[in-house]
């Protein structure tokens, strides 16, 4: 297999991802009860924060890298 066909194996993961993102944002939008008493905000923030930093710290091992990617961008919101 040649280094292009991975790396669009590697694209499509990416895709993959902005795929089920908008996905699940529909399926919320529609169907998600939302517990203001329960926190279920915080506590869906705080378990996609894991989930980042999970990933990041993994790819930082991988690499070898000294630093993780920045947080910030994974949470702007320009709606």
């Amino acid at each position: 297999m040649s280094l292009l066909e991975f790396e669009k194996k590697y694209w499509e993961s990416l895709d993959n991802q902005q795929k089920q993102l908008v996905s699940l944002y529909e399926e919320i939008k529609s169907n998600a009860s939302i517990s203001l008493e329960e926190k279920d905000i915080t506590k869906a923030l705080l378990l996609r924060m894991k989930a980042y930093y999970d990933v990041q710290n993994k790819i930082k091992k991988f690499l070898n890298k000294r630093y993780l990617s920045a947080a910030s961008d994974f949470f702007v919101c320009n709606r």
